[in-house]
């Protein structure tokens, strides 16, 4: 994000969520769950570009962070994810699946030094409009009322 202010370098996120991973858990047990949770992380790497940062941001939420990506490279972006991790195979997630994720994305274009607050409760709406929309989808935020420090 400084590099984005500093530069005014279009920057994007999202904000992942594996949809129903309670059930994973009470269903096959946290080590199922925790077999699911590596093998979307690794999915999630090997879909993004070496420059793109990916890392847990809660229980079963991730962030990604994809410096100069416009809105149309990263809705690409979480489209692919989206349909890799719906696609993982058993042996992968070790239950019979599928595992699905919601994504709420933000493309930062003009203003400098968005607060980083701003910007997850911006990704947090718009990852929770997919869930509710019918999870397994991709949510662009709205980025009009984004703050800066």
């Amino acid at each position: 994000m400084a590099l984005q202010a500093r530069y005014n370098q279009t920057f994007s996120a999202m904000m992942l969520d594996l949809d129903h991973f309670k059930n994973v858990n009470d269903n096959y047990g946290h080590l199922i769950g925790d077999k699911c949770l590596v093998a979307a992380a690794k999915c999630m790497m090997h879909s993004c570009r070496k420059i793109d940062l990916v890392g847990r941001y809660g229980g079963k939420e991730f962030i990604i962070l994809c410096p100069n990506t416009n809105q149309a490279e990263v809705m690409q972006l979480a489209e692919r994810i989206r349909l890799n991790i719906s696609t993982l195979p058993e042996e992968e997630i070790a239950y019979p699946g599928p595992l699905t994720v919601s994504i709420g994305l933000i493309t930062i274009v003009e203003l400098n030094d968005p607060s980083i607050n701003s910007v997850i409760r911006k990704l947090d709406t718009a990852l929770y409009a997919a869930k509710h929309n019918g999870r397994n989808q991709v949510y662009i935020a709205n980025t009009d009322s984004l703050i800066s420090d």
